[in-house]
């Protein structure tokens, strides 16, 4: 996976956070994080581990374009990973306390599998 993002904030950038999470079993990002991270625990009980991901990266000045290779982000998802759907939320805090956040989905399947878009 490659993602680009240009990161820009007048009075300057403090740090940026990239987390990859489980997303099935009715998980959304339309409650609080408590909500979510409760639900997640919930969820991990007693089934087999989804993948996660979840790496804070310090930056700074006015502009920052993220570079996976850069910024030293490793996404190595194993074979065997829980297959279904993933949240990439991505977060963006400034020096005055400010934060910015934008959620996709990621659908992880076998090989072949067919779906709809």
């Amino acid at each position: 996976m490659n993602l680009k993002a240009k990161f820009t904030d007048n009075k300057g950038l403090a740090s940026y956070k990239v987390d990859i999470h489980y997303a099935g079993d009715g998980h959304s990002h339309s409650h609080s994080l408590v909500q979510n991270t409760i639900n997640l625990r919930q969820y991990s009980e007693g089934h087999e581990d989804p993948y996660n991901l979840n790496k804070v990266v310090q930056i700074s000045g006015t502009t920052h374009n993220l570079d996976w290779k850069k910024d030293k982000i490793e996404i190595m998802i194993p074979a065997e990973v829980k297959h279904g759907e993933y949240h990439l939320h991505i977060s963006v805090l400034d020096k005055s306390g400010n934060i910015a956040e934008h959620v996709s989905q990621i659908l992880i399947e076998e090989e072949g599998d067919e779906h709809d878009h």
